[in-house]
């Protein structure tokens, strides 16, 4: 369980109704808050990210060593997002939340081209909903650059995008 307060961040496990395990106050500049999947620091090379999407779309992006592929799944299509021997169940997606079961695979079984997969940036992401300032967001995308997250284009992209909002 992960709450923001204005004292800092609580990171606390969960078990059987009980919070132990707890991490309070932690300062908020040492998190990135964003849309994505929690995933483990030990395989740092095989990474499925949710980057939002709307009503009929989920935007997905993979992180398969120094390469990074973005997805598009079209939800008419179905709830199952598959490329090559990788499957995703998508359970649940709304634009902000998504959940979701891998029903086999990991990101090193993506075929080689697949029909959902988008070369450049995701169409309509909405702008952040928080009032950030200008130096914090900043800040999280050096974060998610030097993370190995966001390519230096993107970053500057991204950072152009911010700058143009002022």
């Amino acid at each position: 369980m992960i709450k923001k307060k204005k004292k800092g961040v609580d990171i606390c496990q969960r078990e059987m109704g009980m919070s132990f395990a707890c991490s309070k106050r932690n300062p908020t500049e040492r998190f990135i808050f964003g849309w994505g999947f929690v995933s483990s620091s030990v395989s740092r090379s095989d990474r499925v990210w949710f980057r939002g999407g709307d009503s009929t779309s989920v935007f997905l992006e993979v992180l398969d060593g120094l390469v990074t592929r973005k997805f598009i799944h079209d939800m008419s299509s179905g709830r199952e997002f598959n490329c090559g021997g990788y499957t995703l169940q998508i359970e649940y997606a709304d634009g902000e939340v998504m959940t979701f079961m891998r029903e086999k695979g990991s990101v090193s079984d993506l075929s080689a081209t697949c029909e959902s997969e988008i070369f450049g940036d995701f169409l309509n992401l909405s702008p952040p909903k928080s009032k950030e300032s200008l130096k914090s967001r900043i800040q999280s995308l050096m974060d998610m650059r030097d993370m190995g997250l966001l390519s230096d284009e993107e970053f500057e992209a991204k950072k152009q995008e911010i700058l143009l909002e002022i």
